[in-house]
């Protein structure tokens, strides 16, 4: 086989570029528009993308914000409310806790004050009631004594010196029955065991 000079060659490779373009040239475009086509909506397709991750992120985070300020809002309420209601209750208490404490002073100051006219009254009916039971006990004796001062011109039987102290026992005792009652108790008289001729 002869040697083939370089322009042999060009020419030959000329004559295969033709041929080739001539049975592949059509389909050859046709893939380059093809694949530029895709190349341009894949370029497409990952903007759309990125746009639409960019609007999910921006509306993700806005949302999540919104949930966030809502929550924290809840809670300054609830937090709030409690502490009104803690505040409340505790004013509430206050009041009760002073409200008691001077119902307590006013029962102390007025319980201190009864018993005070209590023992002032005591004090002076125990001093009546003893002034009254000497001055019965001196009427009594002066009666007596009156009486018993009389049995000398007279001959009075045991019987008779009974009913008269008797009679005289019933007028003290309609002057002030509680009185005799309580003298009754405290001391007794003995009429004298003699003979007293009828």
């Amino acid at each position: 086989m002869a040697d083939i000079t370089p322009n042999q060659m060009r020419d030959r490779l000329g004559n295969i570029d033709q041929i080739r373009d001539i049975l592949f040239g059509d389909r050859e475009r046709e893939y380059t528009e093809r694949i530029d086509r895709l190349e341009a909506d894949l370029e497409d397709l990952s903007q759309a993308i990125e746009l639409r991750l960019t609007a999910l992120e921006t509306q993700m985070s806005t949302d999540l914000q919104t949930a966030v300020n809502s929550l924290e809002k809840k809670i300054q309420f609830v937090s709030s409310s409690l502490n009104n209601e803690s505040n409340e209750i505790r004013q509430s208490l206050q009041t009760v806790e002073r409200d008691l404490a001077g119902n307590i002073v006013i029962v102390e100051k007025t319980l201190s004050a009864s018993l005070g006219e209590v023992e002032t009254g005591l004090s002076s009916t125990r001093s009546q009631l003893k002034s009254g039971l000497q001055e019965l006990k001196s009427q009594l004796l002066d009666e007596i004594e009156k009486h018993f001062n009389g049995l000398g011109s007279e001959k009075v039987s045991r019987t008779e010196l009974a009913e008269m102290l008797f009679d005289l026992c019933m007028q003290v005792r309609g002057q002030s029955e509680s009185s005799m009652a309580t003298e009754t108790t405290q001391g007794t008289f003995l009429l004298p065991d003699r003979q007293v001729e009828d």
